[in-house]
């Protein structure tokens, strides 16, 4: 989750009411924050990441100055409302995009006053919105432009990979290759156009670069301290996520006092997923939601009428409507709320204006005896075994992403590898098949540390659309090696009462030669040996490694079977 660095001052100065700290840092978390520690006038504050419009100081105000307010003046308060002039500007999307990165949308923001401290804001809200919703700029890039150097309409397209102009952070011209390959930015992000051969580009009318996205942004529209009108421009690879971070950031600077205006989107009749049909950016047009009052109260335990609800969802900055003789709420919600998507979500907001301190406890109507998993027993023994031979537990993210996933384990994408459809980031895409990387992310985090590192993990694991149950190990020093990773081995499983075998066994992920197979019966458990330095190297770490997994379900389902339960 990110964390805002919110300056009190700026803060109270934009909620137009000076709030005591203490309030704050009472307060903040009831919306859904963690709050640290005040330091130097700055209050760092972790949003959850269901709220991405929270993520700067402007939207951060936004949301307090209702949730805060004293409720005679919250009955008197309008709710936001951001009108959208036409600007007479468009951007024609050539049909090539399509197959690159085929939906862009925009906006033009006037009258902005570029304080260093609205900079600095700017700059740090652009990258949130990149890492959430963007996806790290798969799915969502953001380019601000002072339009005064360039002339409208504008022109989203692709050219070749020997097409230049000016980067950012350059003072002479290169080619979209050797962007790609030499340009900072083109090193961090030129994998997400890795297979292409034309890359995107929006130009003006006169041919000039804005924007070679999802990289960098052309050096002649640059943001300066003079700048007071900008354009901007999200490209991106779907359209929900590129239109929900423009609401977002356009709003954000409707706060600070700049006036919006749309831009049309003009998609080529070919286009292959539009087809043609334009837009106008930013729609920034209220949604409506329709909730059942009768649910709203059983699920909050409360017996209030669709009335006493309208002050609750105002302190959410919604707008509820009794309909349908009061059996129903109409509720409508701002264009950059991100979270809303199903009527629960609207019930969530309601407990939070309501306050959970006002929300009466309830006992649960069914009663029932909880008792361990059959495997939880076996996973103790592991854990007390495996600390009773120096290694420290630790507990990982059962989502692993592709490149710590596989390949820097120089092992292939199984056929059943399940993929999330929205994952927060690019590190947390898939279900884990292994222990071995999360463990090694974590020897990566603590490579700075004292050596010698022992670690070991017991958890799930996903194979063939099942939880499984595995236990593993990690050591790392400069003599970590086979001998080492053996006695651990052979000293763990006799804890469950084991009699096993070793045998060869090649292993994408270890020196060939140095992996071992581990067999009870005739049934393959686990394997242990010393990594590749290939993988060591993958992830950053600079001395040997050895290791070790095995299967816990296998071993409970023998262990079951000796001990006759």
């Amino acid at each position: 989750m990110p964390v805002i660095n919110l300056d009190i001052a700026e803060l109270n100065r934009l909620l137009g009411k000076e709030y005591p700290v203490d309030e704050l840092i009472n307060r903040i978390p009831m919306i859904g924050a963690d709050v640290g520690s005040p330091e130097g006038g700055i209050l760092p504050v972790e949003f959850f990441p269901n709220r991405p419009d929270m993520f700067s100081i402007e939207g951060s105000a936004r949301a307090l100055r209702y949730f805060l307010a004293p409720e005679k003046e919250l009955e008197r308060m309008p709710l936001p409302d951001y009108p959208v002039k036409p600007s007479g500007i468009g951007i024609d999307v050539d049909p090539s995009v399509g197959d690159v990165r085929p939906y862009v949308v925009g906006a033009i923001i006037r009258g902005v006053e570029m304080t260093d401290q609205f900079i600095q804001s700017l700059m740090d809200h652009q990258e949130r919105l990149h890492l959430s919703i963007g996806r790290k700029r798969v799915k969502a890039a953001i380019g601000v432009h002072d339009i005064s150097m360039v002339e409208g309409p504008f022109r989203y397209t692709t050219e070749s990979p020997d097409f230049s102009f000016v980067p950012l952070m350059k003072d002479k011209e290169m080619t979209l290759d050797e962007i790609l390959n030499r340009h900072e930015k083109g090193i961090a992000y030129g994998h997400i156009l890795e297979g292409k051969d034309r890359y995107p580009v929006i130009l003006d009318r006169n041919g000039n670069v804005l924007s070679f996205p999802p990289v960098i942004n052309g050096v002649l529209t640059a943001v300066r301290e003079d700048t007071t009108d900008l354009f901007i421009d999200i490209t991106g690879m779907e359209l929900r996520p590129v239109t929900l971070a423009l609401n977002i950031l356009t709003t954000a600077f409707a706060e600070r006092g700049a006036d919006i205006e749309s831009v049309e989107i003009n998609y080529d009749p070919s286009h292959p997923l539009i087809g043609g049909e334009g837009l106008i950016t930013p729609d920034l047009s209220w949604r409506k939601t329709t909730v059942s009052v009768k649910e709203l109260n059983r699920l909050l335990n409360t017996s209030l009428p669709a009335e006493d609800w309208i002050l609750p969802f105002k302190r959410m900055a919604l707008r509820a409507e009794p309909v349908n003789g009061g059996k129903e709420l109409k509720v409508g919600h701002p264009a950059y709320r991100a979270d809303i998507l199903h009527p629960w979500d609207i019930f969530e907001d309601a407990a939070i204006g309501l306050g959970y301190e006002n929300i009466i406890e309830a006992h649960p109507s069914l009663q029932t005896t909880g008792a361990p998993l059959e495997i939880v027993p076996l996973v103790r023994r592991f854990q007390r075994a495996m600390t009773g031979l120096g290694f420290s537990e630790v507990k990982t993210l059962t989502l692993i992403g592709k490149k710590d996933g596989y390949e820097n384990m120089d092992h292939p994408v199984p056929e059943d590898d399940i993929v999330l459809l929205n994952p927060i980031t690019g590190d947390h895409t898939r279900l884990r098949v292994s222990l071995l990387p999360s463990l090694l992310s974590i020897l990566r985090a603590n490579r700075h540390r004292e050596l010698p590192q022992r670690i070991f993990e017991a958890g799930i694991v996903v194979e063939n659309g099942k939880n499984v149950w595995k236990g593993a190990g990690l050591a790392i020093h400069y003599r970590a090696g086979f001998t080492e990773i053996k006695s651990t081995v052979i000293s763990l499983l006799p804890a469950f009462g084991k009699v096993f075998s070793l045998h060869p066994l090649p292993h994408p992920s270890f020196v060939l030669g140095r992996c071992a197979g581990i067999k009870i019966g005739d049934k393959e458990i686990g394997y242990f040996g010393e990594l590749h330095p290939g993988v060591i190297t993958a992830f950053e770490l600079e001395y040997p490694v050895v290791a070790f997994e095995v299967y816990l379900e296998a071993l409970r389902r023998v262990h079951s079977h000796f001990m006759g339960n």
